[in-house]
């Protein structure tokens, strides 16, 4: 039963893409003057709806909050770890590895409904998901980011906002901080995607030093997430540094932000056992303009604890013969 109410789960929202930029389409082309009304929403979209930007966002409890999500969880075995408390009055920056190909990891943790309606959850709601995460913080107040691009695309900006997503870009997460909520931001973003292979860790995270900036100059605690079994949910083209495949790939991270992964395995991920571990909050000064060495050595810090946490960890996810070429490799 989890593997076929998981396989509707994944077939509908994979299907939501199509389905909302058909409807654009559709209107466009077919309903009388739809060109016009169209042509308006674009227009707001783009121009003047700053729901992506302004650090609230635009959130839709019901979809947050829905029995779709316990499918998904039912299909991967999901586990749920949080080291230590997170304190409620202050606001935390998530930092989640690795991205995948769609950072399922992060949407089964992150991508929930506002905690203000954790009072009304049975207590035999606990266990290893997004529930547990949510009545362990009552107190949360969280946003997801993801890539500009996607609140150009119409409809799909509309869903994406109401599940609680908010543009990643620097003055979008400043903007979240601001307010004092916390958001998740998957740091090695698209070009990490390429990176996801079977039974590899391979994280972009070296010279991203941007959201350790954006920490010190707005005193949010950092707290490394790390989802094991991200990737090997999909396996995807061979495409080494240098290959043909992967210069395309890279020019197209570069020019639209998007990765293009080639999969192999087909569309929906493979049923396979995640584990999304929540590290201790990482408390770094407020640093109001931080100097580049501030930020290297802070960026050092969160090094060593995100390879801790791994290590820890990595035990409980892997076989003994898993274990011996189970290392994470940060690079870029």
């Amino acid at each position: 039963m989890p593997t076929i109410s998981g396989t509707a789960f994944f077939i509908l929202v994979g299907s939501s893409f199509g389905l909302l930029l058909g409807s654009a389409v559709a209107l466009w082309l077919y309903v009388p003057f739809g060109w016009i009304v169209l042509s308006s929403y674009v227009v707001w979209a783009v121009f003047l709806d700053q729901a992506p930007y302004n650090g609230r966002g635009r959130i839709f409890l019901f979809l947050r909050f829905n029995w779709l999500w316990q499918f998904a969880k039912g299909y991967f075995a999901h586990t749920l770890r949080q080291e230590s408390e997170l304190d409620p009055s202050q606001k935390h920056l998530f930092v989640a590895h690795p991205h995948g190909v769609i950072a399922l990891g992060t949407w089964l943790v992150f991508v929930r409904p506002l905690t203000r309606i954790a009072k009304h959850l049975r207590q035999s709601d606990g266990g290893g998901d997004s529930i547990y995460f949510l009545r362990k913080n009552p107190n949360l107040q969280l946003s997801t980011a993801t890539v500009g691009l996607n609140f150009l695309l119409p409809f799909w900006r509309d869903l994406l906002l109401a599940l609680g997503f908010v543009d990643a870009s620097y003055a979008s997460l400043k903007a979240v901080l601001a307010q004092n909520r916390s958001v998740c931001l998957l740091v090695g973003g698209s070009q990490e995607a390429l990176e996801a292979h079977p039974n590899t860790n391979r994280l972009v995270l070296d010279k991203r030093r941007g959201f350790i900036k954006l920490a010190l100059e707005t005193g949010a605690k950092v707290v490394p997430v790390y989802t094991f079994g991200e990737t090997n949910m999909y396996t995807q083209m061979a495409n080494p540094p240098g290959s043909w495949l992967r210069s395309i790939q890279d020019a197209l991270v570069k020019s639209l932000t998007i990765a293009t992964p080639i999969l192999t395995s087909g569309p929906l991920p493979k049923s396979t056992p995640l584990l999304t571990v929540v590290g201790p909050a990482l408390d770094f000064p407020h640093i109001s303009a931080p100097s580049p060495g501030d930020i290297a050595k802070y960026h050092a810090t969160y090094k060593v604890a995100l390879q801790a946490l791994f290590d820890k960890h990595k035990h409980d996810y892997y076989t003994p013969d898993e274990l011996k070429s189970a290392d994470l490799v940060i690079f870029a």
